[in-house]
């Protein structure tokens, strides 16, 4: 199995023992009509500088080719900086991915910049824009027929309230537009950032590796990026169950 393992956490002052469970079958993932063997990653600092390389090594006992793009500070708000969705037909023409990974949300606690014009985070006209930009890059991502299976990691959480609240709005509106997509014949899932880097609503801070005794931090020193021991065990780890179903199987004699 691509698990990476069970973890346990030390959340704050309180340790919290979980272990990170498989999809349920609301968020099980629809594979394509093949066994994915090139996969595409985009997103933002977190995918380029750490999530990326786990994944990649990850997905390399399966016989699978990762391409990562990380553009830092990029998601879907504003587009004068980076435009992922207009991005998207190309890249997949280019590289015929057969399974997507996306980790975007992040940094969309802000204004939303259309054309020349900006709307106010949480507006109305915010909304609307946003949900049709979420459609429009699951669409170009999918591709014809909509056969390309998409694991989307959702934002994860900043450590101050306003933050916070506004990352639990990115990440309803993302969830929201993967139901719809997948009412209409979609093969996406959405990974929650938030739930999975959280503990009784406080901010996971270290993680205790399996088969070691130190404890490794969890955030890096701003409070709002996790370090590499925190990407490994609370987000790869999910993608990873996720997309699993529509790998071929593992490479003989590699493991952990």
């Amino acid at each position: 199995m691509l698990r990476i393992c069970a973890l346990s956490i030390f959340a704050l002052s309180t340790m919290v023992t979980s272990q990170v469970a498989a999809a349920p079958p609301s968020d099980a993932l629809k594979c394509g009509p093949r066994a994915a063997k090139k996969v595409y990653a985009i997103g933002s600092s977190t995918m380029g500088i750490s999530l990326g390389k786990i994944l990649k090594a990850e997905l390399k006992g399966h016989g699978v080719k990762l391409r990562v793009w990380g553009k830092a500070s990029s998601g879907l708000a504003r587009p004068d900086f980076h435009d992922w969705v207009a991005e998207a037909p190309g890249l997949m023409k280019r590289h015929r991915p057969d399974a997507i990974i996306v980790s975007l949300g992040t940094n969309d606690g802000q204004n939303l910049r259309n054309g020349k014009h900006w709307f106010s985070f949480g507006s109305k006209r915010y909304t609307r824009i946003y949900q049709e930009r979420v459609d429009k890059l699951l669409t170009a991502l999918a591709g014809p027929g909509k056969k390309r299976p998409i694991v989307w990691l959702g934002p994860t959480p900043l450590p101050d309230k306003l933050g916070a609240s506004r990352m639990r709005k990115v990440a309803g509106l993302i969830r929201g537009r993967i139901a719809a997509f997948n009412n209409k014949g979609g093969r996406a899932t959405f990974v929650d950032g938030i739930a999975q880097t959280t503990r009784g609503g406080k901010l996971i801070q270290r993680v205790k590796v399996p088969g070691r005794k130190r404890k490794y931090a969890a955030r890096a020193k701003d409070n709002i990026h996790l370090t590499r021991a925190g990407v490994r065990w609370l987000l790869a780890e999910p993608i990873l169950e996720r997309i699993e179903p529509c790998l071929a199987k593992r490479t003989a004699g590699v493991g952990r």
